[in-house]
């Protein structure tokens, strides 16, 4: 008889050693009635048993196998010397009476229950090698499996199904609902279909009236899903013996990484029967269990999609789809992690999207009706339509779901109350997202709806993104994606460059000039600051933008100001950054210190390569530095916006004077200005060339700068971790500008103690 393959496998050697584990044919009822089996008077045994049949049978199949299991090595890896004869047919089989088929089968898993172990090793040790990429070893497991596997379906013909020569059924049917149909001389397929449906039958028996399944509960799911009829069996199992239902569920996911293709799709048949009709609780628990583990997506999704059409269900079905869209999904949705059998990925996908459009618009026109599960929850019913923008936004992100502009219309919909600022930026994230998944997609579309966007109450938060492509600044776009969403999806590069390039566009209505003076409406005066300096230079701040510099969009400005003066997008445009640069400097974070340091280069270098970029007025430097300007007899009055309380020292008459983030900067700046103005080699006659936007400080003032007292309050101060970068800065400026004030060995020395 020809030998079957490995499910997954190559075929197996043909020299390989024999697992002889089945009994003889007296003992396993297999190809003759066995003694004892007919009743006295020749009558053959009732077609229907009962419990106390059952019980009679497993007893019966474990003494035959004690027995057995005396008469081979412990390995079980020697050829059996009590097997004389073949092994029986299919047809022999199915012609024994439903004892001896019952008794067959439960012997056979008593076995396998046995033996699986060994086999289990064997898989897991094939996965290792295949995951760290181990190809040495990696041919040798794979025969060592394939020869195990075939020794194992030569010795247990019935319940590992040899005479169906391992070919497997469609995933996801089972024998439940699967039609036979004889064929003349009994195809391999009816074969198949009718062995599988026997021992599901006998599975299920064991399973109701044995004591087998909860002797080992672990050994005996591991072995049942090796079996023919295993899916039907399981799911008998999860469905109607709840208080074991999460546990079999984890067992199975727990080999399913290194399981054969085979019996992959044996646990999606599984969980495929079981999650429509199960109660809720055990189908969230179930659906918590493939998500923690990542595996079949498939029917994850279908689930949920399956719930998202009852409205008692709904909402633990969007909680569901919002939890597997986070961190840490990005492989389970890949379609390398999808079993090539089943239902496409993609078609499961595409019918979620319209019922995600429905609960939008119910949502916007019920926005604090939550129900069911929800309430429970205690989700807060304002941020359920937020929690539904974060779930799209992953919907197309990680499922790549092809969509028409028609289909932006839901977006713009959101987009009329999208009141709260958080729920703006939701808005303009999903717009990016969503553009990137348009088919067919070309900058006049691109173009149509960016000029819809930029008149939408997010649009003003879409800056930061235009900004970001504009400056081939992918990486902290990416970065803003994620942790706003809590999603490590990645957008298609193809698209963000056709994007950048609508962007582009002298028609656009965020090309460079309207970009760039967007970034500069952000306000960035610090609460509470007494910054009166008009960086508008109108006395007007009506044309600004709620969003705050100094909330969770700060650093943004900062970062997106720095690339457009590096990348010369302001100095192109004509817009000088004075009036800006002097409000930053006036109210400072700790926290962005060293995009400060970068800022004040790049500024600085600005100044001097292009004439719409003016230095500092000296009016508005000596107002910062005023306090030490002036003479006075003791602490400042008035403090300057970010200024640290003073410190008792016992020094000179500069040690009560307080020393602010602004005076720092604005130090730093003044040095570096200083350091350009005299390395950049320009003559006097080419400073004359653009007029006195370059010129000299007076010395009036710049000797007059507390330099030494600066960087020791910097070094001896309580907040030197958020100023190391600007005080090694300040550092090698100060000591070529002012030596007078410097002492270089005494200075490192101090800054090595403090660092130590």
């Amino acid at each position: 008889m020809a030998q079957p393959n490995t499910p997954g496998d190559g075929p197996a050697s043909g020299d390989e050693q024999q697992l002889d584990i089945s009994s003889e044919d007296q003992i396993l009822g297999v190809g003759q009635v066995p003694t004892g089996a007919m009743p006295s008077g020749g009558q053959r045994a009732p077609e229907t048993l009962d419990a106390d049949d059952y019980t009679a049978i497993e007893r019966e199949a474990k003494d035959l196998w004690a027995l057995r299991a005396k008469q081979v090595s412990p390995a079980l890896s020697l050829r059996d010397p009590y097997n004389p004869q073949p092994l029986a047919s299919f047809e022999a089989f199915q012609d024994l009476p439903i004892r001896e088929k019952q008794r067959t089968v439960t012997y056979e898993l008593i076995a396998l229950m046995d033996i699986q172990p060994r086999f289990y090793q064997m898989l897991e040790m094939r996965a290792l090698y295949s995951m760290h990429s181990l190809g040495g070893g990696g041919g040798q497991i794979n025969a060592e499996v394939s020869i195990y596997w075939a020794n194992l379906r030569r010795q247990l013909p019935v319940i590992l199904d040899a005479w169906s020569l391992g070919k497997p059924r469609h995933a996801g049917t089972t024998p439940a609902t699967t039609t036979t149909t004889t064929t003349s001389g009994g195809g391999i397929g009816h074969h198949q279909v009718s062995l599988e449906i026997t021992v599901a039958r006998c599975l299920i028996a064991i399973i109701d009236y044995c004591e087998l399944p909860w002797s080992d509960l672990e050994r005996f799911v591991r072995s049942v899903i090796l079996a023919g009829g295993a899916a039907q069996a399981l799911a008998h199992l999860i469905c109607n013996i709840t208080p074991v239902a999460t546990r079999v569920a984890g067992i199975l996911l727990d080999v399913f990484p290194f399981l054969p293709q085979v019996h992959k799709a044996a646990v999606m048949a599984v969980f495929t029967e079981c999650l429509p009709i199960v109660g809720l609780d055990l189908r969230i628990r179930l659906l918590q269990a493939l998500q923690s583990r990542r595996v079949l997506p498939q029917c994850y999704l279908t689930a949920v999609s399956n719930m998202l059409d009852s409205k008692s269900t709904r909402d633990v079905a969007m909680l569901l789809l919002g939890s597997a869209f986070r961190k840490g999904s990005l492989e389970w949705f890949k379609p390398t992690s999808i079993l090539t059998k089943g239902v496409p990925l993609g078609d499961i996908s595409a019918t979620l999207w319209p019922k995600l459009c429905d609960i939008i618009s119910h949502q916007m026109g019920t926005s604090n009706d939550v129900t069911g599960v929800a309430a429970l929850l205690s989700l807060p019913a304002a941020n359920n339509i937020d929690e539904t923008l974060k779930t799209v936004c992953g919907y197309f992100g990680y499922l790549s779901v092809p969509i028409s502009p028609a289909d932006l219309e839901q977006l713009w919909t959101l987009g009329t109350s999208a009141a709260t600022p958080y729920r703006q930026r939701l808005c303009a994230v999903l717009f990016l997202v969503m553009a990137c998944a348009i088919r067919d997609l070309t900058n006049d579309v691109l173009t149509a709806q960016l000029t819809r966007l930029s008149k939408s109450s997010f649009g003003n938060f879409f800056v930061f993104i235009t900004a970001y492509l504009r400056t081939n600044d992918m990486q902290a776009l990416e970065d803003m994606v994620s942790g706003m969403l809590g999603m490590d999806f990645t957008l298609p590069q193809d698209r963000l460059f056709m994007l950048k390039d609508a962007i582009c566009e002298p028609d656009s209505p965020y090309n460079d000039s309207v970009l760039a003076r967007k970034l500069l409406e952000f306000p960035v005066a610090a609460a509470g600051g007494n910054n009166d300096y008009d960086i508008n230079n109108s006395g007007s701040n009506s044309s600004r933008s709620a969003l705050s510099f100094d909330g969770p969009d700060g650093h943004k400005v900062l970062r997106c100001v720095l690339r457009f003066i590096q990348n010369g997008i302001f100095q192109r445009s004509g817009i000088n950054l004075q009036a800006w640069f002097v409000a930053i400097m006036l109210s400072p974070h700790p926290d962005s210190m060293a995009y400060y340091i970068q800022l004040i280069k790049s500024y600085v270098s600005a100044c001097f390569s292009s004439p719409c970029i003016t230095p500092i007025p000296e009016s508005v430097l000596h107002r910062i530095f005023s306090p030490y300007l002036e003479p006075t007899n003791g602490p400042v009055a008035k403090e300057m916006p970010g200024a640290t309380p003073p410190r008792d020292r016992q020094a000179d008459d500069d040690s009560v004077r307080v020393v602010t983030p602004s005076q720092i900067l604005g130090l730093l700046y003044v040095l570096y200005y200083n350091d350009q103005l005299m390395s950049s080699g320009s003559s006097s006659g080419q400073r004359e060339s653009r007029g006195k936007a370059c010129g000299e400080y007076t010395d009036a003032f710049t000797d007059t700068l507390p330099v030494g007292h600066i960087l020791k309050y910097i070094e001896q101060g309580p907040e030197l971790h958020h100023y190391q970068g600007v005080w090694s800065e300040l550092l090698s400026l100060a000591v070529a500008q002012y030596p007078d004030q410097m002492n270089p060995a005494t200075m490192m020395t101090e800054s090595f103690s403090a660092s130590r």
